[in-house]
């Protein structure tokens, strides 16, 4: 039995290896502020996904009309298209743009 918990650690670690390499594409941090105020982060990050047809996280807010949302895309061309799906869609989005601000490393 002592040979089988070095051999169990190499498969999770194969596991682990593989997910993170099916795991393919970008993340694009925007801001969006909405045009009507809300604080229901999953609610917000739903209709952004639905409107730019590709995954959408939620972040995090700075109040209730500007939020922090992560889009997960394919390619960079496929990005540029959610985002600017995302900008046409003018009846529930006063702003949309590319989250330049730096960030803490770890964040």
């Amino acid at each position: 039995m002592p040979h089988a918990l070095p051999a169990a650690a190499a498969v999770l670690a194969s596991i682990a290896v593989a997910a993170c390499a099916a795991e393919t594409g970008l993340e694009l941090r925007v801001l969006v502020q909405l045009n009507q105020p809300s604080a229901d982060g999953p609610a917000i990050a739903q209709h952004a996904s639905e409107t730019a047809g590709v995954p959408v996280r939620y972040i995090a807010a700075t109040d209730d009309r500007w939020h922090a949302l992560a889009i997960r895309c394919a390619d960079d061309r496929a990005c540029e298209s959610a985002l600017q799906r995302l900008r046409d869609d003018t009846s529930n989005y006063g702003h949309v743009d590319v989250d330049r601000r730096r960030r803490v490393h770890g964040s």
